[in-house]
């Protein structure tokens, strides 16, 4: 099994940034030179997560709001 190990790092700000990671992903696998397998894509952040979702400007404005609710409602 090749295991292939890679780092990369964002900016981000203490509101809800929505960063698109593909390209860096994309880098990374093309980087490996791997042909089939995975890619685990982690954050160390308390409050940071992972998704997925089509990065188009009204998908992403709807997720930020989902976010900001959730927030809201937990009195943050």
């Amino acid at each position: 099994m090749i295991v292939f190990k890679a780092m990369f790092e964002r900016p981000t700000t203490p509101d809800t940034d929505i960063q698109d990671l593909t390209r860096d992903v994309s880098s990374v696998v093309a980087e490996s030179g791997v042909q089939q397998g995975q890619a685990l894509v982690f954050t160390p952040g308390s409050t940071a997560a992972i998704t997925t979702i089509e990065f188009e400007s009204g998908a992403v404005t709807d997720l930020k709001g989902a976010i900001q609710r959730v927030g809201a409602d937990r009195g943050s």
